[in-house]
């Protein structure tokens, strides 16, 4: 089992969650647990088992794409991904449900506040996010 922390960019250069995320990722690796980082943005950041797709953007077809195409050829129906922030954890949660992927989908936002939730389209997006997250008891 690997655990894969997807998010929009892993550069240390940028916020708490891509420092959180490469802390997660270094302590796995030291408790001898399989982990990698996939970004969706350029960064040249030198971390091992860690890619990027070097797009400009995170809001594109193409970093869909990068996703979903890294999903099919890395990840395994035993593993992990973690995605984080918006909108890695859409494209991950519609790779899941379209089937890309079997692997258990874990999503963190990273945030309290969320300008979408106010807004019809948000509410439907997050609907979709958090299904294709939702763990149901059977599978405990």
């Amino acid at each position: 089992m690997k655990i894969h922390h997807i998010i929009n960019s892993y550069s240390d250069k940028l916020g708490g969650a891509e420092i959180l995320v490469r802390s997660i990722h270094k302590h796995l690796i030291q408790d001898d647990f399989k982990s990698s980082i996939f970004g969706l943005l350029k960064c040249s950041d030198d971390i091992n088992d860690a890619q990027t797709a070097n797009l400009e953007t995170p809001y594109s077809f193409r970093a869909f794409s990068a996703i979903k195409n890294y999903c099919i050829n890395n990840v395994s129906d035993q593993d992990i991904i973690h995605a984080h922030l918006f909108p890695a954890n859409f494209f991950c949660s519609i790779i899941k449900i379209l089937g890309f992927t079997n692997a258990k989908l874990i999503t963190t936002e990273h945030s309290t506040y969320n300008r979408r939730r106010g807004k019809f389209w948000g509410k439907i997006i997050d609907k979709i996010i958090y299904k294709s997250a939702q763990i149901k008891e059977s599978n405990l």
